[in-house]
C-alpha cells in the first residue's frame, strides 16, 4: 500500500495521458524559445553593462534594450525551431535552416521596429 492509498483511499488512480509527437514538439519549441530568450538577453545585458559604465546609455535604456533582445531572440528561436523541425531532425540541413530562419526573423523584427 502506498502513502497515496493510505491518505486518499476513496480517490481513483489517474494515469497520465500518453504524450503525442505534437506535445513533444510544442514543449521543444517552448524550450527553444526560453533558451533563445535567455541567450539573447544575456548577450545584450553583457554589452549594455559596458555601455552603462561608459555612460552611453542609462540603466533604464539598457533594461529596455535587454528585454527587446530577449523577446526577439525567443521569437526567432521558436520560429526557426519550427521551420527546422519541418525540414530535418538532425544534421547540417537542420542547422542551416535554424540559422537562416533565425537570422531572417531577427532582421525582420528589427526592420519592423525601425518602421521600415
Amino acid at each position: 500500500m502506498s502513502a497515496h492509498d493510505a491518505v486518499w483511499p476513496y480517490l481513483p488512480r489517474v494515469r497520465p495521458l500518453p504524450t503525442t509527437s505534437t506535445d513533444r514538439t510544442c514543449s521543444t519549441l517552448l524550450g527553444l524559445a526560453a533558451l533563445g530568450g535567455i541567450i539573447g538577453a544575456s548577450a545584450t545585458a553583457g554589452a549594455n553593462i559596458r555601455r552603462v559604465q561608459q555612460e552611453e546609455i542609462s540603466a533604464g535604456q539598457a533594461l529596455g534594450d535587454t528585454g527587446r533582445a530577449a523577446l526577439t531572440a525567443a521569437t526567432a528561436a521558436a520560429i526557426a525551431g519550427a521551420a527546422a523541425t519541418l525540414v530535418a531532425n538532425e544534421g547540417l540541413t537542420r542547422l542551416g535552416v535554424l540559422f537562416v530562419t533565425g537570422t531572417a526573423v531577427v532582421y525582420g523584427m528589427q526592420r519592423w521596429r525601425e518602421g521600415g
